[in-house]
């Protein structure tokens, strides 16, 4: 999958909708500026992919929109 189908997906998984455009382009630096500071020459690509894609759900599952959901 592609970073912006699995920031799709994750939209879907955590709030039940797509995210808006200002949301998947916020999503999309986030992975982006969180993949680059984790390149650090001690990991390896995946495990900075996991470890991006961990605190980006963990970023949606703290939001007042999650811990507010009826």
């Amino acid at each position: 999958d592609s970073d912006a189908e699995r920031v799709q997906m994750a939209y879907r998984q955590c709030y039940g909708r797509s995210p808006s455009q200002a949301e998947r382009t916020a999503a999309m630096t986030f992975v982006e500026d969180y993949q680059a500071k984790a390149a650090d020459g001690r990991s390896t690509a995946s495990r900075r992919k996991q470890e991006t894609w961990s605190a980006f759900y963990q970023a949606l599952l703290a939001s007042a929109e999650f811990q507010l959901r009826p």
